[in-house]
C-alpha cells in the first residue's frame, strides 16, 4: 500500500508494474488521470460544488408525495445557488403553487438521485420549458405564461 497526496482525491486508482524481457520489475506505475477517473472527478466536482449543486423550486406533489416530473421550466436567474429550475407534476393550480407550504427548495443532485431521466435536460440554458409525453419521454414545450 502507497500513500501520497494528489489534485485527484482520495480514491482507489489503477496500478501496473512493467517487466523488461527477462521479466525483472522495471517500474511501477499509478494511473491518477485515466478518463474513467477524469470522469468521475468531474461528475462527483458537478454534484458537489457545481451547477447540479444549486437549487431547484420543486412542487410538493413531486418532493414529498412520490409524484413522477411530468413539467419543468427553467428561467433565467442570477442569483448564487439558483439553477432557475421549477419542477412539478403539471397538475399543480396556481393556488397550490402560491402556497408556500407546497413548494419545497432541492438541490438538482436529489432530485436527479429520484428521477435520473431528467438530468441529461438540467444542462439546457433558459429559457425552456419540458412536458413528459405519454410515452415516458420529455419533448419542448411553451414557457409558462408569467404570474401576476
Amino acid at each position: 500500500m502507497v500513500g501520497f497526496f494528489t489534485s485527484w482525491g482520495d480514491g482507489a486508482y489503477p496500478v501496473f508494474r512493467d517487466l523488461d524481457d527477462a521479466g525483472s520489475l522495471v517500474r511501477v506505475r499509478v494511473e491518477l488521470g485515466c478518463e474513467a477517473i477524469v470522469a468521475r472527478t468531474r461528475r462527483f466536482e458537478l454534484f458537489g460544488f457545481g451547477e447540479l449543486s444549486h437549487l431547484a423550486f420543486v412542487s410538493a406533489r413531486v418532493a414529498r408525495d412520490g409524484l413522477p416530473i411530468g413539467y419543468m421550466y427553467r428561467e433565467p436567474t442570477n442569483r448564487e445557488n439558483d439553477s432557475g429550475w421549477c419542477l412539478l407534476a403539471g397538475n399543480e393550480s396556481g393556488e397550490y403553487l402560491d402556497d408556500p407550504q407546497n413548494v419545497v427548495l432541492m438541490p438538482l443532485r436529489d432530485v436527479i438521485a429520484r428521477a435520473p431521466d431528467i438530468e441529461q435536460l438540467l444542462s439546457v440554458l433558459a429559457p425552456v420549458a419540458f412536458q413528459r409525453k405519454d410515452g415516458g419521454d420529455f419533448v419542448v414545450c411553451p414557457m409558462p405564461e408569467p404570474r401576476a
